[in-house]
């Protein structure tokens, strides 16, 4: 990027936040109070005096009345508030109770009544239901209330995303336990991320894959927003939604807490296994820590601070291996559904079985030494092993006031986790993986009021994440006999049998992780019915990934091998793999800058229409190298900055090529559109539309993956391999590349060449959001709203496949380099990331919330939606497609895709048995129960061959030849044995080349029900001290939730059979001492 677009950026920002000021709420940490004065027969009041206090902190702010006896109070810290109004010659005016939210302005009318100002009219209660001021964002706030009263097994706030309607999905990258990954309102993902993640107003963002941080103790949480669609101008760079965390601040008083919670098997019910004897997996889990908050100079300056540790002892399990049985470990197949062929014939073996002396040396000290017998029915492996995992998480944070229309924030999260992964495939004792990680965040706010109508707030924060990662044990293929080359930390390889069993590794490195620096300047400027809106941000993002990748060699055995003995574990025992890989290490270094700027005017109309206009600019630079190892291809050209580079294959520098590969996307305007109408003016029925342009970003691992890649690193295929012994074998000189290192003056290339880039037609994606709903007030604690959400994305990204292997009659495993369109021998896979995909979401979203009152309040939600794209964008992983040559028969049903969800949030305070003798009664009564339901229908799933029948390196979907529904009503018993009809399909011709017909994710997987419990009270220990007695549940009811069934038709013993489902109950017992 030249300097001077650099400095236009910077001075747009700037220009932004001085001429347009700025009615943010300091980027999700604060809420307003906004409302009109009037007397009793309508008439406004102006010059009234407005004045909000929170009694804990003394934090104060006023405002007069403007000319319409409108006032607007912002940039007030969540909380309760006092509310009062002063005018001469009227009763002073005092509401008390006022709730504060994160995002929200709460709109509260007072009424004047003549008399003396001293005297005074006292309201108490929350603000009103319906907001009829806000128009366009949909989401949802979940507080501090709903945090301490729902139930939270495992502690893990993110677990109360499922209170919002259009947040389809939830989990955590296998990499980290506390990275996140969130699907908003059939958001795609495709290794970018959609859904910004704010700690207490700085980016809670992982740049590596742009995945949630970790959050502080569910103690220390003021509370969360999920806002879901129509956003405002303030928001941009993710395309989905926004998560936005706010912890606690201290007050005037000491306040604080100590708390343990415990889980272990003995409390849980038995795991669901089908038809199999059920035992309870072995769990030591418990969650300790505290917080202490109060005041450092009394209303000017206080601190807060918190403390949350884990020590779990759990265990990882599996059972979808099937390995060789007693009778195929001494090579006789005789009882086996398939008989291996002798390759050196092509001839069945002599009575099925492979003589002992044709063993390749390596698969037999695996076999002897890691491969268990069966232990389940139908020939499976159930296997088991411990999985420790400790957290520690420290957070503080400090609020100084050092005059009343000047406060400064500062806060600080430090957390670290410590786990093993016992193992990555389904072969438990091969190979675990030690993780490492640590998380940093710093917030800094500063909230500066210059006089009533003009707010600046400035914050700057910091995050920093890293991982260390070590495969165990320290062992590699060649201590198992192999010529296998390891450069690199020595780890014993990937092992792939095709249908039965996979002893998979994952990836290690000393380092992955990075730095995140964000500075926010805001400024808000009220004038009449205008409330002007802008800001202006940067942020600088430093990543790096040090990583071994498949340097330990990954070993595939399929049965479709050109040459084999027909059977994939036949060919395992006899050591012909159908291909070979293996990689090098490298240190993956690189850096992207932000900048973005907005103007929002939100337009008081009349006082029942309110209009929200909006537009943003986003700049995202695309990550650099500082190395310049970025690569792309284009056919028909060749390089003139590396010329012994094959021919396609482009650098930086080349002409059109700049050190990013492609340029930053300048025409990332994006207007935005709100609305919200009180038709009636009676403040209980409000009417609302929003929409807007979102545009996309980027990831570190989308954009780093061409240093993965020759000339920079050796990542290669080896499509007519030697044996498991000697892998080589068949290699020109009979030796492998390794080791391989990349030098800038003369690179080294290896044939075929394998590539990944970034196409030079790639653009950032888009989205249109696009909501329509009606809110009514049924009665004062009642509220109900109906809702259209969608959402249409355009340009997400696709990894092309520019150069997979073409089928002809003479096709066979081992010739794939020989079939490339693009020249063969020359070019292996030419993968190019691109923005081709499209993607829609439609919903219909109803809600409904009931304060509390009468001992009992409730939140829900029912969704009835649909969501496509044009390949599979939420499968956690880049997108890819079955048919390079035909995009559009990969479009279909989303990952996430559930047509209802229903959920419901409630609390019941058991205030009963009051005639009840008065030891009975202390016992019984005050207990709240509070409970979380939720039911859904399921999620569709793809029936594919299981194996490569084409001979192009991938595996096809089958055919489908007839209605692979049955009933999902029918006894558990026969669901689980067949969950739809098998012989509704069919594997691909293995003498056309054909792609399988059938469609991605055509038919729905079981539904789910659950219930989440939490029944727990408070026992006075003092005058101020609280010791809470807690129990909680995940699924009470003990429902049994299946899951998915196997899809890959080769594995001929599993194929439509469901073998696992979602937990059991699991039970929590906790403590908590307050004061």
């Amino acid at each position: 990027m030249p300097s001077r677009l650099l400095f236009a950026a910077i001075t747009l920002s700037v220009l932004l936040s001085v001429q347009f000021p700025s009615l943010l709420r300091a980027q999700g940490t604060t809420g307003a109070v906004a409302g009109l004065v009037s007397l009793a027969g309508g008439a406004p009041v102006p010059g009234a005096q407005v004045v909000v206090t929170n009694p804990e902190t003394g934090l104060s702010r006023s405002r007069l009345t403007d000319d319409s006896g409108s006032y607007l109070i912002e940039f007030l810290p969540a909380g309760q508030y006092r509310l009062e109004v002063a005018f001469a010659g009227f009763k002073h005016f005092v509401r008390e109770g006022v709730v504060v939210e994160v995002n929200r302005s709460n709109r509260l009318d007072p009424i004047l009544e003549p008399g003396d100002v001293g005297e005074s009219i006292h309201v108490i209660g929350e603000a009103p239901l319906v907001q009829t001021t806000s128009g366009g964002a949909t989401g949802q706030t979940i507080n501090s209330v709903d945090i301490d009263n729902l139930p939270l097994v495992n502690r893990d706030v993110y677990r109360l995303l499922e209170l919002t309607p259009g947040v389809d999905s939830q989990s955590s990258n296998s990499s980290s336990a506390t990275q996140k990954d969130t699907a908003v309102s059939g958001s795609a993902n495709a290794g970018g991320g959609t859904v910004n993640y704010l700690l207490d107003g700085g980016s809670n963002v992982i740049g590596l894959r742009n995945q949630g941080g970790q959050t502080p103790s569910p103690d220390a949480i003021q509370e969360f927003q999920v806002s879901t669609n129509g956003l405002s101008a303030e928001y941009g760079r993710f395309a989905g939604g926004v998560i936005s965390v706010v912890t606690k601040s201290g007050t005037n008083d000491f306040h604080g807490s100590l708390y343990e919670f415990v889980r272990n098997d003995k409390l849980n019910a038995n795991r669901w296994t089908p038809g199999e004897t059920a035992f309870k997996e072995p769990l030591r889990r418990n969650v300790f820590g505290g917080t202490f908050g109060g005041p450092i100079v009394r209303s000017k300056a206080f601190f807060f601070f918190s403390f949350d540790g884990l020590r779990e002892r759990g265990v990882e399990y599996v059972r979808s291996a099937t390995p060789p049985t007693a009778l195929e470990r001494m090579g006789d197949f005789s009882a086996s559904p398939r008989k291996p062929l002798d390759p050196l014939t092509g001839a069945p073996f002599p009575d099925a079985r492979i003589p002992a002396v044709r063993f390749d040396s390596v698969a037999r000290k695996i076999l002897e030494t890691y491969l268990p017998l069966p232990n389940l029915p139908n020939g499976r492996l159930e296997g088991q092993a411990p999985k420790p995992t400790d957290t520690d998480t420290f957070q503080g944070k400090i609020t100084y006031a050092p005059r009343l229309n000047h406060q400064l924030d500062a806060s600080l999260m430090y957390s670290t986790l410590a786990n093993l992964d016992p193992f990555d495939g389904n072969i438990p004792g091969w190979v675990s993986r030690k993780l490492d990680s640590g998380q940093l965040n710093v917030s800094i706010g500063d909230t500066w009021t210059l006089n009533d109508t003009t707010v600046n707030v400035l914050r700057a924060s910091y995050l920093r994440s890293d991982q260390r990662r070590v495969n165990l044990p320290e062992l590699s293929a060649r201590d198992l006999g192999s010529e296998v080359e390891i450069q690199g930390p020595r780890t014993l390889p990937r092992i792939l049998v095709n249908g039965r069993f996979d002893m998979s590794v994952a990836t290690a490195g000393p380092f992955a992780g990075g730095n995140n620096y964000h500075l926010r300047e805001l400024l808000s400027l009220t004038r009449g019915r205008h409330s002007i809106k802008t800001g202006g941000e940067a942020q600088l993002e430093k990543i790096i990934d040090d990583t071994t990748l498949d340097n330990y060699g990954r070993f595939d055995f399929n049965r479709t091998r050109t040459g084999g003995s027909g059977d994939s574990l036949g060919d395992f025992l006899l050591g012909l793999p159908i291909r070979v890989k293996q990689d090098s290490p490298v240190t993956k270094i690189d850096n992207s800058w932000f900048f973005a700027g907005f103007i929002q005017d939100d337009i008081r109309i009349h006082s029942r229409l309110t209009l929200n206009l909006g537009v943003r600019y986003d700049l995202q630079l695309p990550y650099r190298d500082p190395l310049d190892r970025k690569v792309t291809f284009v056919e028909g050209r060749r390089s003139e900055i590396v010329p012994g580079a094959p021919p396609g294959l482009l650098f930086p520098g080349d002409a059109g090529v700049g050190r990013a590969i492609v340029e930053a996307d300048k025409d990332d305007v994006m207007p935005r559109l709100g609305l919200a109408w009180d038709p009636l003016g009676h403040g209980k029925t409000v009417a609302r539309c929003g929409a807007g342009i979102f545009f996309g970003t980027t990831s570190a691992t989308m954009w780093n993956i061409t240093a993965d890649n020759q000339p920079f690193t050796a990542r290669q295929w080896f499509n007519n391999p030697g044996s498991l012994s000697k892998p080589y074998a068949n290699q020109p000189d009979g030796k492998g590349p390794f080791p391989y290192f990349y030098s800038k003056k003369s690179p080294r290339f290896l044939y075929p060449t394998n590539l990944s880039g970034p196409s030079l037609d790639f653009r950032v994606p888009y989205v249109y959001q696009l909501n329509l709903s009606l809110e009514h007030q049924l009665m004062s604690d009642l509220r109900i709203s109906a809702a259209y959400v969608g959402s249409l994305g355009h340009h997400w990204y696709l990894d092309e496949q520019l150069n997979r292997p073409v089928w002809n009659p003479s096709a066979t495993s081992s010739n794939r380099d020989l079939r490339r369109p693009v020249l063969p021998g020359v070019f292996g896979d030419i993968t190019l990331l691109n923005s081709v995909l499209n993607t829609n979401y439609h919903a219909l979203q109803i809600t409904t919330e009931k304060r509390f009152s009468h001992d009992f309040q409730f939140k829900g939600y029912y969704t009835w939606s649909k969501s496509i794209d044009d390949a599979d964008s939420q499968g956690g992983g880049r997108s890819t497609v079955q048919d390079p040559w035909h995009i559009r028969a990969d479009r279909g049903r989303s990952s996430s895709d559930r047509r209802h969800v229903f959920s419901l949030a409630a609390v019941w305070l058991l205030h009963y048995g009051k005639r009840l003798p008065r030891p009975v009664r202390s016992l019984v009564q005050d207990w709240r129960l509070s409970a979380i339901a939720k039911a859904g229908g399921g999620r569709g799933f793809t029936v594919s061959n299981g194996e490569d029948r084409n001979y192009d390196g991938w595996i096809e979907r089958a055919n489908l030849i007839g209605n692979p529904r049955l009933d999902p009503n029918r006894p558990r018993g026969e669901v689980v044995r067949q969950w739809f009809d098998t012989d509704a399909f069919a594997l691909t011709s293995q003498g056309t080349g054909e792609y399988g017909n059938s469609g991605r994710n055509i038919i729905d997987g079981p539904g789910f029900k659950k219930v989440d419990l939490s029944l727990f009270r408070d026992f006075a220990a003092g005058e101020k001290v609280r010791l809470q007695v807690r129990f909680e549940a995940n699924n009470f009811f003990n429902l049994v939730n299946l899951q998915n069934p196997e899809t890959a038709m080769n594995d001929r013993t599993n194929f439509g059979r469901i073998l696992t489902a979602a937990p059991m109950r699991e039970v929590q017992l906790g403590l908590r001492l307050t004061f």
